[in-house]
Order: structure tokens, then C-alpha cells, then sequence
């Protein structure tokens, strides 16, 4: 299981993975950019469920809800895909039954202390950063999860019009008696992280507090028009230093997403976005992530 997982993560991330601003940085022709940015984009207009989420501008009125409560079913009703296509973010509290949150806990405790009980796709890995943060990474099997791999099921078939697989990593984060006072570019920088578009569910079984890195995001900025694109074409950093950025974010909300436990939240990360600081220096946090720039990658694109 291990080695066909290794596989697939390699010849996703070195050959299919869907495109980012690699190409973008790397080169300094207008004409490349613009011709790059377009091809892709006209093969992303080709799929008409992009067209409400993306391409359409935000209807103002119903641009107002963000939060909303599971329901018995946990079902992701019109309402939700409504705020979701306008804000480009929706949070759903209550997310989970308790027995799943449970056991993601209990999943989350053993990727804290290494214990290794449950049968992880790679082995946990842990990494430190300047002595400042420790992170341990699991990638557990989605099936093991069913009412997570439900939601993933109900966005992945609206937004991109057929279930996708998402890859799923599990994280415990420390500080090591440290407080972020420098801004890092592509984590507290407002920024985007590819032009095309693409989303990221996030789920925490715990509060996540100002003080704890919360996510921030520019609601409305992931709606692909005229400023987005000139944003692509002429960023140098791809983040809210670039003065086209400041165009898109222009009159627009930012949204700090703290949460209750047992919170699920969605944003198109193709939008503006960022975490915030961390601010207590023995925080600690824990999330899980489902991304889909793998199991949605090129081909998709070129065979729609």
C-alpha cells in the first residue's frame, strides 16, 4: 500500500499535479504569461460547473451568510453552494458526529505522540522549523472517515462535476516558546496559491482561537474577471504586495475564521488568502486537510 501510494504521489506531483505560479515566476515574457494563464483558463471555462463558482460575478445579496450548522443527514444544501459560489468560503459547525470526531482525535493523539496504532498510508513524519515550530504529518486512508469523505463527495461532485479523491493530511503543530513577529510569504502574506481553480477543506476538532494561526481570506477574491487575471499576469510575489492584488481585494471583507470544536470550513484558494500569526507561544494545533490538486490534476483539464 505504501509503495503504490509513493508512486502516485510522484508522478502527481512531478507530472500531473495541476498547474500553479511556478511557470509564472520563472518567466519574465508578458506574452508567455498571458498564453500560459489563458490556455489553462479556457480549459477550465470548458467545465460548466466551474462557471456559477467561478466565472459568474457574486450576486450581492446572497453574499452575506458564511456559518451555518450541520444538519441530521449532513447534507450540503443549495444554501451553503450559494454562499460558497458568492464568498468563495463557508463553515459548517457541528460538523461531524461525535463517534468520527472521536475517532479523529484519537488519530490526531497518535500522530502528536508518534505512536503509530493506526495503519497510516506513509509513515509520520516530523520536521522542525529554525527551532521555532515541530510538525508531525499523517496521511491516513479518507475511508476510514465516512462521514468526511461525504462532505468531500458532495463538493467535489458540485464543484467540479464528478467525486474526487482528495489527498488528506493530518497535522499537530507546536511552538517552541515562540511568537511569529515577521510576516512569511506564502503562509501570513495574503496570497494565492495557483490561478486556476481549486479549494481546500479544512476540519479541526478543537477551538482555534485569534491567537492560533486562523485562516484569513478575502471574501469574493476568488471570482476569476479582468483584475484576477491581470493579477496572474503581472505579480511578482503573487501576494497582497503586488499592487494588482490590492485591486482585487479593493472594498472586499477579510475573514478571520476562528472556531468552535467540530468545525468544517471550505475556501477557494485560488482567492485570497492567508493564516494568521501565531501569537501564543506554546500553541499548539490540530488539523486535518483535504486538497484535490491531485485527484483533479491536467488531465482533467485537457480531456473536459
Amino acid at each position: 500500500m505504501n509503495l503504490i501510494y509513493k508512486f502516485k504521489k510522484l508522478i502527481n506531483n512531478r507530472i500531473l499535479r495541476t498547474p500553479g505560479v511556478t511557470f509564472l515566476k520563472k518567466t519574465s515574457s508578458l506574452k508567455k504569461k498571458k498564453q500560459h494563464i489563458n490556455f489553462w483558463i479556457n480549459r477550465a471555462k470548458s467545465n460548466e460547473n466551474f462557471n456559477n463558482f467561478f466565472f459568474q460575478s457574486a450576486e450581492l445579496d446572497k453574499a452575506s451568510t458564511i456559518r451555518f450548522s450541520s444538519n441530521k443527514n449532513f447534507l450540503v444544501g443549495e444554501e451553503i453552494f450559494s454562499s460558497l459560489a458568492n464568498n468563495g468560503l463557508i463553515i459548517i459547525e457541528n460538523a461531524l458526529p461525535s463517534c468520527e470526531v472521536e475517532k479523529i482525535i484519537s488519530y490526531l493523539n497518535d500522530l502528536k505522540n508518534i505512536k503509530k496504532k493506526f495503519n497510516w498510508l506513509a509513515n509520520i513524519s516530523s520536521s522542525t522549523r529554525n527551532n521555532e515550530t515541530l510538525l508531525n504529518l499523517g496521511i491516513p486512508d479518507i475511508k476510514n472517515f465516512p462521514i468526511l469523505k461525504n462532505y468531500s463527495d458532495q463538493f467535489t461532485k458540485k464543484i467540479y462535476g464528478k467525486i474526487v479523491l482528495p489527498s488528506v493530511q493530518f497535522h499537530h503543530l507546536k511552538l517552541l516558546n515562540y511568537i511569529e513577529k515577521d510576516k512569511i510569504r506564502g503562509e501570513t502574506y495574503l496570497h494565492s496559491d495557483r490561478f486556476l481553480p481549486h479549494f481546500k477543506i479544512f476540519y479541526t476538532p478543537f477551538n482555534i482561537g485569534v491567537g492560533d494561526a486562523p485562516l484569513k481570506f478575502c471574501l469574493g477574491s476568488h471570482k476569476i474577471n479582468e483584475k484576477y487575471l491581470a493579477f496572474f499576469e503581472n505579480a511578482v510575489h503573487f501576494d497582497e504586495t503586488d499592487i494588482d492584488c490590492k485591486k482585487i481585494m479593493e472594498n472586499k471583507k477579510i475573514e478571520i475564521v476562528t472556531t468552535l470544536p467540530n468545525t468544517l470550513y471550505l475556501c477557494f484558494t485560488n482567492g485570497i488568502h492567508s493564516r494568521s500569526s501565531f501569537l501564543n507561544p506554546n500553541s499548539e494545533r490540530y488539523m486535518v486537510f483535504l486538497q484535490y490538486v491531485e485527484g483533479f490534476n491536467k488531465l482533467d483539464y485537457l480531456l473536459n
